[in-house]
């Protein structure tokens, strides 16, 4: 239900306010959408277990995702 009240209010603005409500619209959604990145990187790290344990899970999964020595390397040099 919130979401579809969201909806219709940035549809709303969007629509009635033209250029300057397009603006204030992606202004909001960005903050929100950063804010929500934030927090959700805070409790997904939270429940991995701390920094440590989720920077160790994660180069079991890719070793070389923390590398500077990456595959694409060569690419650069063609």
């Amino acid at each position: 239900m919130c979401i579809l009240l969201a909806l219709i209010t940035f549809t709303f603005l969007t629509i009635t306010s033209g250029s300057k409500g397009v603006l204030i619209t992606d202004t909001i959604m960005f903050g929100l959408f950063t804010i929500a990145t934030i927090v959700g990187a805070f409790i997904i790290v939270k429940d991995a277990g701390g920094w440590t344990e989720s920077i160790q899970a994660v180069t079991k999964i890719n070793p070389d995702i923390f590398s500077w020595h990456i595959q694409y390397q060569a690419l650069l040099y063609c």
